[in-house]
This record gives structure tokens, sequence and C-alpha cells, in this order.
């Protein structure tokens, strides 16, 4: 859903996020003074969805357990390939 969102293919995981998976981190915040400050977070540490990938590797790597890759890695390789593969 993050990926739609953001106007991609593909699975995009969120930086925060709550039971929905959604990104939550807010846009806006407000420095010291009282200031709107933009947070960029949300927006620009994608590397969070390749994290997911790198953990679905090393849990494979460590447990050799090929039915979670069939049955979730395959896919999620996939879904995370094509969020990025249409990235500008």
């Amino acid at each position: 859903m993050n990926a739609m969102l953001n106007g991609y293919k593909g699975a995009q995981f969120a930086w925060e996020s709550t039971d929905d998976g959604l990104e939550t981190t807010p846009k806006w915040g407000k420095d010291y003074l009282g200031n709107p400050v933009r947070i960029w977070t949300g927006d620009e540490e994608i590397h969070i969805t390749a994290d997911v990938a790198f953990a679905y590797w090393e849990y494979y790597r460590t447990t050799n357990d090929e039915q979670f890759m069939i049955d979730y890695g395959a896919e999620i390789f996939f879904l995370i390939q094509q969020s990025f593969g249409n990235q500008e």
C-alpha cells in the first residue's frame, strides 16, 4: 500500500508505522522556537525496504528454510524489486 500511495508498484515498507503498516511519520513538526520544520524521514528513508529484503535473505541463510522462501521470500523479493525498479 505504501508503494501505491507514493506512486510506485510493488512493496515499500514504512520508516514508522502502526498496526496497519502504513507510513505514520509526520510531514511537519515544530522546532524549539515553534517554527514549522519539514520532517523528511518518512519520504527519504526508502532504504528500510531493502533492509527488509536483507532480513529475509539472512533468515534464509541462517535457517535454510526453503519453504519460507517459497511461501514468502520469493514474493517479497519480487515486490521490493518492483518498487525500486520504477523509481526515478
